[in-house]
């Protein structure tokens, strides 16, 4: 079987990567363990990808042509004409089987007409709503257009594929067939590169936050909750791997932080001052716990499925799917998404545990893992799928 797996971008090979992205390539490399013959299609990279796991195929999109502010007729009707022409160029030559989409919308719904212009089937991760709301949050109250355009090319879909029953329901409201929607949890390679291995190694004090500087991701929230936290544990540690950041966000956040003397309390470096990744690697791997502040209806985090498969205590917004894979009080702790006293208080309540209650929570993650994230179960669940829509 030949898979061609179509994403805006792969990590290590794009400077704009997130958790979707980290999601698609971890399932490409899950697949290749089960013999399946790997295609990946995004658009221009930094460097051309050279691994043993797929292939590689550039889309031109209309950017790259005539720039952001002349690509105005994309981003009214999501449709991009030069990513048409390049990506059906390439289905021509690679002829797969099925194709997987991911996060496409700098592609475009072009690459649906692309693809179903061939006649090949189609499964799509859904890891953000972008086709279904303008805002990537769930409103659904776009103008009546939008919604005829997108709803025309979510019926060319053949599968969806969620990562959680929350999901499913969302897609069901929005009128998607329920025999169309199938769950498969996050697939992750069994090896981990954070090398957590030794109780040792954890700071008690310290918490990890990874993410995009931007509102949805809540770091704000987090830092607001900071203030409450070091007031009662004055030696609180707060590690920051920052991503891809919103300015103004940014901003708030630095005056929030110089206005309540936070300083010492919060450790900073951004991706792009994080040479090899090493201090979120380091950071990921002393920290007792990392939390995911989520604002809005995310699917589930690749960090919660991280955090859990390396026995940390996830901390995370009570919304979206994540209710689905953190029990709180079990595996994790569940704060409400908007109230940065709820995350003080579960913060709190996380370093006040005594060593017997941390090693419970953390054994306790560990197995909620391995129920959720089996690599294997969850590739022949989506092999099964493939074959369903051949």
């Amino acid at each position: 079987m030949k898979v061609l797996h179509i994403s805006n971008y792969m990590p290590g090979y794009h400077r704009g990567s997130g958790g979707a992205e980290e999601a698609c390539l971890n399932t490409v490399k899950v697949l290749y363990g089960q013999g399946v013959k790997n295609v990946v299609a995004a658009v221009k990279p930094v460097k051309q990808p050279k691994e043993k796991e797929f292939i590689f195929f550039p889309i031109a999109i209309s950017e790259d042509l005539f720039g952001y502010k002349l690509s105005f007729l994309k981003r009214i009707f999501n449709f991009d004409v030069v990513s048409f022409v390049s990506l059906r160029k390439n289905l021509k030559q690679i002829k797969p089987d099925v194709v997987h989409l991911y996060n496409f919308d700098l592609i475009s719904l072009s690459a649906i007409s692309a693809v179903k212009s061939l006649k090949i089937p189609i499964v799509f991760s859904v890891y953000d709503y972008w086709i279904f709301s303008s805002d990537k949050g769930i409103t659904f109250n776009d103008k009546w257009l939008r919604k005829k355009i997108f709803k025309h090319f979510i019926k060319k879909i053949d599968a969806f594929v969620v990562l959680s029953g929350h999901s499913r329901d969302l897609l069901l409201k929005n009128g998607v067939p329920e025999g169309k929607i199938n769950i498969v949890h996050l697939m992750m390679e069994n090896n981990s590169y954070f090398s957590v291995s030794r109780d040792e190694d954890i700071q008690k004090n310290t918490i990890f936050f990874a993410g995009w500087i931007q509102p949805r991701k809540g770091l704000y929230i987090l830092i607001q909750a900071m203030k409450e936290v070091v007031e009662k544990f004055p030696q609180a540690k707060l590690l920051v791997a920052g991503m891809k950041e919103d300015k103004n966000y940014r901003e708030k956040i630095d005056n929030f932080i110089n206005r309540y003397n936070l300083q010492k309390n919060i450790e900073w470096k951004d991706r792009k001052d994080d040479a090899g990744g090493q201090f979120y690697k380091m950071s990921f791997k002393k920290s007792l716990a990392v939390i995911a502040p989520e604002q809005w209806q995310n699917m589930s985090p690749v960090i919660v499925a991280e955090g859990l498969r390396e026995g940390k205590i996830v901390i995370a917004s009570r919304i979206g799917g994540i209710p689905d894979i953190i029990e709180d009080e079990v595996s994790g702790l569940l704060a409400n998404y908007d109230s940065p006293l709820d995350f003080a208080e579960k913060i709190i309540k996380l370093l006040s545990f005594s060593d017997y209650e941390l090693k419970a929570m953390r054994n306790n993650a560990k197995k909620r893992y391995e129920v959720l994230f089996n690599s294997e179960k969850n590739a022949k669940k989506l092999i099964a799928i493939y074959n369903k829509v051949i």
